[in-house]
């Protein structure tokens, strides 16, 4: 990978816009407030960069942007059948968990069609900052919501109760989407707002090492309690129904449902510990609301390509475990 550019940013010219001199001369007209902001995250130099990529930039936009509409498609009908689903008591656990699915799909979607990264200036400050973080309290807090439902429908042993009361779900998801909302607004107003911004990252550092490793601790019991409590149903259903495959059949599929939820909800761990590293790279690396650097074109490309592919496949893989339809 080439290195990267290490011209100093211009502070008149951050992002969410793009870069460029004012415009001289006489009859050039002063910068508005929202121009005048100088701080941003740094992005590469936009008309050079975008001849640069060609057509990659192009994929970036509309594969991602693609992909994330259909996030939301696949989000809504899990709602919709859901809902339908009178009988199920933690149905509205599961609809809340895609309604976060539904809003980081339609979030992302806009503002990869209407203006990819804000390139083109389209969008203030805090509403282009409003769209990038928006990913980070919709996973959080759709991935706590499913591994409590997990917990507390395997009930494993010497698990506090209180993680799965509602006043602490909605306690946790109110913090991370009042957390990031903060970060959005210091940060496309002040320039002093981009430590508040590295703090706000840090946040959701540490949620994705704490919510990931915990998975990967407890993953093993989990598994066993699903293994299991199959085994024990299907011995009694065999003494009860003896030669009545059937009844055993219907009897072994929400269990074993469980078992693959389980084990998919660790690849969904993966991917949450991957946008952990991969935003605790952007805090230190080039990409660093600190930085006066200029992000070298292909650098910058591959990382936003990374981290939207991480993403889909953190939500895809939810979706999945939270879908009536398996």
């Amino acid at each position: 990978m080439p290195p990267a550019n290490t011209t100093a940013r211009n502070n008149t010219a951050a992002w969410p816009y793009p870069e460029g001199e004012p415009e001289s001369g006489p009859e050039a007209e002063p910068m508005t407030p929202q121009n005048d902001i100088p701080f941003a995250e740094p992005v590469p130099d936009w008309p050079t960069a975008k001849i640069t990529w060609g057509a990659a930039w192009e994929f970036n936009i509309y594969f991602t942007g693609a992909m994330f509409a259909l996030l939301s498609v696949v989000a809504l009908a899990n709602m919709i059948q859901f809902a339908r689903q009178v009988g199920l008591k933690s149905r509205w656990y599961f609809v809340a968990l895609n309604f976060l699915m539904l809003l980081l799909g339609v979030v992302r979607t806009i503002f990869m069609f209407v203006d990819a990264y804000n390139s083109n200036g389209t969008f203030p400050a805090v509403l282009a900052y409003f769209f990038v973080s928006f990913a980070f309290p919709s996973l959080t807090s759709a991935f706590y919501i499913l591994f409590t439902t997990l917990l507390k429908a395997t009930k494993l042993e010497n698990i506090s109760p209180k993680i799965y009361d509602i006043k602490v779900l909605v306690g946790i998801i109110s913090f991370n989407y009042i957390v990031a909302l903060a970060g959005d607004l210091i940060a496309g107003l002040y320039f002093e707002g981009r430590v508040a911004l590295l703090l706000c990252q840090s946040v959701f550092v540490i949620w994705g090492l704490v919510f990931s490793i915990a998975y990967f601790i407890l993953f093993r019991r989990l598994y066993k309690k699903t293994v299991s409590s199959r085994k024990e149903m299907t011995r009694m259903s065999q003494k009860m129904h003896a030669g009545s495959k059937g009844v055993i059949a219907a009897q072994e599929q929400p269990r074993s449902k469980m078992s693959l939820g389980v084990k998919v909800t660790l690849l969904a761990a993966v991917f949450f510990l991957l946008i952990s590293a991969l935003n605790f790279y952007g805090m230190v690396s080039e990409f660093s609301v600190l930085t006066e650097r200029t992000p070298e074109a292909w650098s910058w490309w591959a990382y936003q390509l990374t981290f939207r592919l991480c993403e889909l496949g953190m939500a895809f893989t939810i979706c999945f475990v939270a879908s009536p339809f398996r």
